[in-house]
């Protein structure tokens, strides 16, 4: 493997330190890189990109996703709570971590 500036081990350390892990509940932080009357695809720097349902967007009823104020370009913190069969791309909600941080404040009070 002459002239490459790397071995085979540096190689897969890199890959360990970028391993995905895509369990329900884990939290992942994405970009919102289009929306449609469904929801929003958001890059996760996973395999696939992973989708945000309209109804997942918010903790309030909304019929699209900007009403929350997700827009492209916009960085945030998702959980995963679901894959899609079909194309083995992620489900993601913001619904799941609003309740979270809604609960722990109603604990602190």
């Amino acid at each position: 493997m002459e002239g490459v500036p790397f071995t085979l081990d540096d190689f897969q350390n890199a890959l360990e330190k970028y391993d995905f892990d895509s369990e329900l509940g884990t939290k992942v932080k994405g970009t919102v890189f289009c929306t449609d009357a469904n929801g929003a695809l958001v890059d996760i720097t996973a395999k696939s990109s992973a989708y945000l349902l309209v109804q997942e967007a918010s903790i309030h009823k909304i019929k699209h996703v900007e009403e929350a104020g997700l827009v492209s370009g916009l960085r945030e913190e998702f959980m995963i709570i679901g894959e899609n069969e079909a194309d083995d791309s992620l489900i993601l909600s913001l619904r799941s971590i609003q309740y979270e941080l809604a609960w722990e404040r109603c604990r602190q009070l």
